[in-house]
């Protein structure tokens, strides 16, 4: 049977007023004045691998960037946003597409973050203030979708807290190429745990000084891949009693295939079981370094209760 959704009146569509970080703030995109400062850091790209799976780009020059913008910022139902560092330097692009207000379905795409702001707070504040904002809005559903062999774009995402729902197998041709799109979402009641488990990962805490300010931070041996920032002292001291038993369970990879749905972006029941015998107190740092949501696992299970 459906569930029911009572006194449903629709949403109102996403805001064009900033978005206000720690480490980044949103607005929206002005080709005038902010083109020529997103060539140049996207320039820092000299392989183009940002680009791959993009639908459009890499531009022969900044004029057919320009124009790209402005098509995309004049014509187009998608609310295009730059994303800028607290300097105010645009580091970065994103949009809201997919708009469906009466239904409260809203997408996250177009997103393109330079070099400099891969792998740094920014690069996951970002996408928490385009979270917050939607939820807050009251829509129902956040949507992620990207090429199913962009396996970095659904690492990331899955990493945030969207669950992977599905394969649309042949769905564009994309730069002469199939492309396969891989569906992935938040919806409303998932929110709360990942807007708390975001957030605490962002506290400044977390991020020494080089991390916070410097978009070439060194990352840390103890964090996944995909996260960012060097550890705090008082982290680095916490965790060093236990290195040994860390290193293993955050240097391996979780598996994509996994069918095992612990928590929003922790599934692979190896590491779960080996996690389970460190002290809480550790696993709370854990959560705090990568947002693996151990606040959900029972540390009271038996172990016959992990396969």
């Amino acid at each position: 049977m459906a569930e029911k959704v009572d006194n449903w009146k629709g949403c109102p569509p996403p805001s064009k007023e900033p978005m206000i970080g720690q480490y980044c703030d949103i607005v929206l995109l002005e080709p005038d004045k902010h083109c020529e400062a997103l060539w140049e850091e996207f320039a820092a790209d000299t392989t183009d691998i940002d680009w791959k799976y993009l639908w459009v780009g890499p531009f022969a020059n900044i004029e057919l960037f320009r124009d790209f913008l402005v098509i995309n910022t004049t014509g187009s139902p998608d609310i295009f946003y730059a994303i800028l560092n607290k300097a105010g330097r645009p580091l970065g692009m994103a949009s809201y597409l997919n708009i469906v207000p009466q239904h409260g379905s809203v997408e996250v795409g177009h997103i393109h973050l330079s070099p400099r702001m891969q792998r740094t707070p920014a690069s996951t504040e970002y996408l928490y203030l385009m979270s917050k904002h939607v939820f807050d809005l009251g829509y129902r559903r956040f949507e992620w979708k990207c090429d199913s062999l962009n396996k970095r774009s659904q690492t990331t995402a899955k990493r945030f807290g969207f669950k992977f729902e599905a394969i649309f197998r042949q769905h564009y041709v994309i730069k002469g190429l199939n492309r396969d799109s891989a569906y992935l979402s938040i919806i409303d009641k998932e929110w709360p745990a990942i807007e708390n488990a975001v957030r605490q990962w962002l506290s400044a805490e977390n991020f020494d000084e080089s991390a916070r300010t410097n978009s070439a931070a060194v990352i840390s041996p103890l964090a996944r891949a995909d996260h960012t920032g060097a550890i705090s002292p008082k982290l680095q001291l916490a965790l060093a009693d236990h290195a040994t038993s860390l290193s293993p369970i955050l240097s391996s990879p979780i598996s994509p295939d996994s069918q095992v749905d612990v928590t929003p972006t922790f599934s692979h029941w190896t590491r779960y079981k080996r996690l389970r015998q460190l002290p809480e107190t550790i696993c709370s740092i854990i959560h705090r370094l990568t947002m693996i949501p151990v606040i959900d696992i029972n540390f009271n299970l038996p172990d016959s209760a992990v396969p």
